[in-house]
């Protein structure tokens, strides 16, 4: 009479540890992308002078955090790539090395969900800041002498005059349409059938 192997309990606990930090990364991995996407919908806020320092070491600590993602993901997979091979438990020096690497992951895993929530919450107070004022943006549309203004300031130049600022304007309008008209030409000329 045969008995079948039963899987050591601890490659099943590491297997159950392993999917449920791969499921935390999906997620994680959208809530950055959110992230991305709230800093991009309340950029000309965040261009005033007050919040641009604190601005860019955000991008640069979420671009960090996204490498540290990619890192993390690739050793679960590895790790759980091997536990189905050692599920038998038959290799004491392997469960050994599994056992250490699980505990390794651990510690990495804590250690960057400590790092990636609190840049969540200084992004979210900072966005949160930033759409309380109106130094640059009145209700979500950029006001486009305040912006002008600002970024004279933060290059230590004159703002540009009204007449200046409206002939910006209109060569972007005329821009626009002479692209817009080229695209109808295209599509118009040679059908896509």
């Amino acid at each position: 009479m045969t008995t079948a192997l039963n899987p050591s309990p601890e490659p099943r606990q590491y297997y159950i540890s392993g999917t449920r930090w791969q499921a935390d990364f999906l997620f994680i991995k959208a809530e950055m992308e959110f992230c991305r996407q709230l800093m991009d919908k309340w950029f000309a806020q965040l261009l005033n002078p007050e919040y641009i320092d604190q601005l860019k070491q955000l991008s640069v600590k979420l671009v960090e955090l996204e490498r540290e993602t990619d890192e993390l993901s690739k050793q679960l997979d590895d790790l759980l790539y091997q536990l189905p091979l050692n599920s038998g438990g038959t290799f004491p020096d392997t469960t050994e090395r599994l056992a250490d690497t699980h505990v390794r992951l651990e510690q990495l895993i804590t250690s960057f969900t400590g790092d990636y929530r609190t840049l969540k919450r200084q992004l979210f107070s900072l966005v949160s800041k930033a759409s309380k004022t109106d130094s640059i943006a009145t209700s979500g549309i950029v006001n486009s002498n305040n912006l002008l203004k600002t970024m004279a300031q933060h290059t230590n130049k004159k703002p540009l005059g009204i007449k200046t600022h409206w002939g910006i304007m209109i060569i972007v309008a005329l821009i626009i349409m002479l692209l817009l008209f080229l695209i109808f030409n295209i599509l118009f000329k040679n059908p896509v059938y």
